[in-house]
């Protein structure tokens, strides 16, 4: 609890009320901004719950024009506790019922008659070491009464009211509020201040409270005289027992919190807008909000944010609303794979060939590859896959041709120069004029055998 009033431009009372369902058209706001406003609030669900394994519990029955709750459950709710940040949370041992405070922020059918809400509230241990944390959070589920149960826990709740006596039953508290104990609902939220006014001492401040709406409905057997009786609830009512408030009050002002403690809620009405006596009726209602509701998607979503599992991120509160259980996590692919290897096929050079994405022969792999590249025209990869030799002239070709054409021109000089040679010899007999032109014949010789040696390694001209 802090010692200040609620500020100027929070949400106060409880609930928040807008003038129109969250998901219909917005008056002057286009349908696509609309959309994509909406999805860019959904973040990752930022809180946890440990909760209590289910058990054998005996639940019992508060009801009255005032309240309907569900008691009985104090080992699982003592079992149960909420993390938010550093700040720790215990589980409430009540789960009220009242009349569908939130009609706005669910996307259900029109004809679904989703008209009750089950509220289940969360108090924190550790207020003095996290002071800006809320000081309650309230966990909230539309309900719709019909001709079948979701579990036997609510046929157990139906039969306490028609029976007035206490009922042996088992109770999953987890999947009132979660798929199932490791996954919660995606939940619409907001945070709402309340005005606070202890007696007993005398003590004025604000509570924080945190509201997250389940988007799932919860399908229950509700008789006229049984769990039907809940419809006389409009407003809900905080269970301020001592043992699960005293951490709130314990950081102000050094007070501490008695049996004889009454906590109240600013309505409008009586002294400063506080109920009139330490013993009235409604000490413990909380408020309703201001009588304007909200009317502006602009200010609706600086309100509120949509916490969802990572699997649903980025989807609209419509698409939720569908999603009956969360997708199943992808199993992630095993480090290493087993394949049957052909030593004559498979292994090339010490080196085995096989596609480890495949199991299959590398070779078939670089062949399928290439048919797919040549848009499967066989005519451009050749037979069996292998590439045909390019048309045209390449740069390789290019440089054998000139080494061709060179060597021949060299050639048929050293020829026509050879029968000069011999020209000089035989028929002039000049022979010291011949074994000079010899001289030159061999040296040009060896010269063009090294070159053609030189080059038959590989090597090219340059182009």
């Amino acid at each position: 609890m802090s010692s200040q009033d609620c500020q100027a431009g929070d949400i106060t009372g409880f609930p928040m009320i807008l003038s129109q369902n969250i998901n219909n058209p917005w008056p002057q706001v286009d349908p696509n901004i609309q959309s994509s406003k909406l999805k860019s609030l959904t973040v990752p669900t930022d809180f946890t719950v440990n909760w209590a394994p289910a058990a054998q519990t005996t639940i019992s029955i508060t009801q009255n024009t005032s309240i309907f709750q569900i008691n009985g459950f104090d080992s699982i709710a003592d079992g149960t506790s909420l993390t938010y940040g550093s700040a720790r949370y215990s589980c409430s041992s009540i789960l009220s019922i009242v009349k569908n405070q939130h009609s706005n922020l669910y996307n259900l059918p029109a004809d679904a008659g989703a008209t009750y809400e089950v509220i289940l509230a969360f108090q924190i241990n550790n207020k003095s070491q996290n002071p800006s944390s809320p000081d309650i959070i309230l966990m909230c589920r539309p309900m719709i009464f019909s001709s079948w149960n979701s579990s036997p826990f609510w046929a157990s709740v139906n039969q306490a009211v028609i029976r007035g006596n206490t009922q042996q039953t088992t109770l999953d508290i987890s999947t009132l509020y979660g798929y199932n104990s490791n996954t919660l609902f995606p939940m619409v939220t907001y945070q709402t201040c309340l005005s606070t006014k202890l007696l007993n001492p005398n003590a004025n401040g604000s509570i924080k409270v945190r509201v997250h709406l389940a988007t799932q409905p919860i399908y229950v057997i509700a008789d006229t005289n049984g769990l039907e009786k809940c419809s006389s609830v409009k407003k809900y009512i905080f269970t301020t027992a001592p043992k699960r408030m005293v951490d709130i009050f314990s950081g102000l002002n050094g007070f501490s919190i008695s049996g004889s403690t009454k906590v109240q809620f600013k309505d409008g009405t009586g002294e400063n807008g506080f109920p009139n006596g330490a013993n009235a009726a409604n000490d413990n209602l909380i408020p309703l909000p201001a009588a304007s509701p909200i009317s502006s998607l602009d200010t609706t979503i600086q309100k509120v944010i949509i916490l969802v599992p990572e699997q649903f991120l980025g989807k609209s509160l419509a698409e939720l609303s569908d999603i009956n259980q969360p997708k199943p996590v992808a199993p992630k692919k095993k480090a290493f794979k087993c394949y049957t290897i052909d030593p004559k096929k498979d292994i090339v050079d010490n080196q085995i060939m096989v596609d480890p994405a495949t199991g299959q022969a590398l070779s078939d792999t670089l062949k399928k590859e290439a048919i797919d590249a040549a848009g499967g025209d066989l005519s451009l990869v050749g037979i069996n896959g292998v590439a045909p030799p390019p048309s045209g002239l390449m740069p390789g070709d290019i440089q054998n041709i000139i080494f061709i054409l060179i060597t021949s021109i060299i050639s048929l000089t050293l020829a026509i120069y050879f029968l000069y040679i011999g020209q000089l010899l035989i028929f002039k007999n000049d022979h010291m004029g011949a074994l000079k032109h010899f001289g030159f014949f061999f040296l040009i010789f060896i010269c063009l055998v090294i070159f053609a040696v030189y080059f038959s390694k590989d090597r090219h001209l340059p182009v």
